[in-house]
């Protein structure tokens, strides 16, 4: 016979097998448990009894993240060292209750809709000119986010094997909620883990036209423009394997000889194009051992836009990790404006081109002095011999104002 218990959150009836227990009230040391299928309204906390999972909210005052061991614990467990290296320590490892995977897409109805944004929203001026969906993979060296703010902040934790933490990935964000949701994602980031040389920083844009010629154009506006960045970016940035741990160039230049959409599909999945823009790359067909596609190792990443009937972006991985909203959101405005002149057959020169024509004037403007901004922290780092541009805190310095936001 099935034993049927009322969720605590929705009162909906559910089979008890279905559900988690979990702790509700502590009165009198007397503990009185629930029944709830919402895992985003509970948190697993470590106490005398083991682990077991607790009401987040009637619980919050009394429990603390210890970030050197990856779990919530009761702050009455901690003396005063522990309180320390809760606060301040961390770790690495993947303590969350769903699998590891390699692709967000995977996790994305799991996450789907359980997103809070913690401020009320701002209003943010790139909202007015962003055509397209954002996805950020934020590859971590050290660190673990609590799981439910996983859920709040819409950042899925993956798998990568080139790196020693774990890769966030976030959900779907768009329009100017997705940015507030984005900056509430960085700050989460900057609190609770820590990235190293090995690390990188992916955006990808979506809802993109899905045609041949956009695609050829973004492709020859990429060519166009790759010499440029690597004039105004770190040394490194297209050599990879001059740091990288595994020896390996992750972010290669676009190769120039390639005279039409068919040789660009033919390149990068090997195989001529038969007008169909949703089938498996032959070298991933299952979509779970993407790192076999050598073709995604450019500092633009096409095989999505290519391949495949879901999860259609571009991807821009050439970035270096920040925590540093105010340059993400530059590259935010650089990437949305090369999608833009795809779709207007537009090839630019430099990136001072490129945003005096997809944007006013006074945005235009102040991207040209972000752009400035982003040759002098290259420069600067190359001064002190950091090839790799891992001084962030020069960045820091830098790009500390706020007239893109």
């Amino acid at each position: 016979m099935t034993r049927v218990v009322r969720d605590y959150f929705t009162n909906e009836l559910l089979d008890v097998n279905r559900t988690i227990r979990f702790v509700n009230e502590i009165v009198d040391d007397i503990i009185f448990y629930e029944h709830t299928n919402q895992i985003d309204k509970l948190v697993n906390i470590v106490d005398r009894k083991g682990e077991r999972w607790y009401n987040k909210d009637n619980f919050e005052k009394d429990i603390i993240f210890d970030k050197s061991n990856g779990y919530y614990k009761l702050k009455s467990m901690l003396d005063l060292r522990g309180l320390v290296y809760s606060e301040y320590g961390s770790t690495s490892g993947y303590n969350y209750t769903f699998n590891k995977v390699y692709g967000a897409n995977k996790h994305l109805k799991l996450f789907k809709d359980k997103q809070e944004l913690i401020n009320p929203e701002v209003d943010y001026k790139l909202s007015r000119y962003l055509k397209y969906t954002i996805g950020v993979e934020f590859e971590t060296a050290m660190g673990i986010l609590p799981e439910d703010i996983c859920f709040r902040d819409g950042l899925i934790p993956l798998r990568d094997g080139s790196i020693t933490g774990n890769e966030y990935s976030s959900v779907i964000l768009e329009g100017n909620a997705g940015l507030n949701l984005l900056k509430q994602e960085v700050d989460t980031l900057k609190s609770y883990t820590f990235f190293d040389k090995n690390c990188s920083l992916h955006i990808h844009l979506g809802n993109i036209p899905l045609n041949t010629t956009f695609l050829y154009n973004i492709y020859k506006i990429c060519v166009s423009l790759q010499d440029y960045l690597e004039s105004i970016l770190p040394r490194y940035t297209f050599r990879s394997s001059c740091y990288k741990n595994t020896g390996k160039d992750y972010c290669n230049k676009l190769p120039k000889n390639l005279k039409s959409f068919e040789e660009l599909y033919r390149y990068m999945v090997g195989i001529p194009y038969f007008g169909d823009l949703n089938q498996p790359h032959p070298d991933d067909v299952v979509r779970e051992h993407k790192w076999n596609i050598h073709q995604r190792y450019f500092f633009v990443n096409f095989i999505n836009a290519l391949c495949y009937k879901t999860g259609k972006t571009i991807e821009f991985r050439f970035l270096r990790p920040t925590y540093n909203f105010n340059k993400i959101m530059f590259w935010l405005y650089i990437f949305n404006a090369i999608l833009i002149a795809g779709e207007s057959d537009f090839i630019p020169s430099n990136l001072e081109h490129l945003v005096c024509h997809v944007y006013p004037e006074d945005i235009a403007k102040d991207l040209m002095k972000n752009i400035v901004k982003v040759a002098l922290c290259s420069d600067i780092q190359t001064r002190i011999d950091d090839n790799i541009g891992a001084r962030t805190d020069i960045e820091d310095r830098i790009f500390d104002t706020t007239e893109l936001l």
